[in-house]
């Protein structure tokens, strides 16, 4: 055991100790505060226990349904995009021709 983890269990020891005999109140209020310390933290615990299942359940839709729906949703709107950027190829290649012209017919005129 560590030199550390040997101070701090006697310190604790002690510490409880000169509590329990320092401690102004009877030893039956100090169990019924003790306890219902010990009640609240459990509740609290039970709370943070099921928020932990909730939040489990809810990563586990998203790994399972959202997330390949989404990749499907990138895959169509990917193939869509080429797609148009394929049928509308000759297209933009002769607006580019119309805008060469135009620019070649500009400075011509200066």
């Amino acid at each position: 055991m560590s030199k550390f983890l040997k101070g701090f269990i006697f310190g604790s020891v002690i510490g409880g100790v000169v509590a329990l005999l320092n401690n102004p109140r009877s030893g039956k209020e100090n169990r019924e505060i003790l306890s219902k310390q010990i009640q609240e933290v459990s509740q609290e615990v039970a709370v943070i226990h099921n928020g932990k299942a909730t939040l489990e359940r809810g990563i586990k839709e998203i790994q399972d349904v959202i997330v390949p729906q989404t990749m499907a949703v990138v895959n169509s709107i990917q193939e869509e995009v080429t797609k148009f950027q394929l049928e509308n190829k000759p297209r933009f290649r002769r607006i580019q021709d119309k805008i060469q012209t135009l620019q070649t017919h500009l400075n011509e005129m200066k």
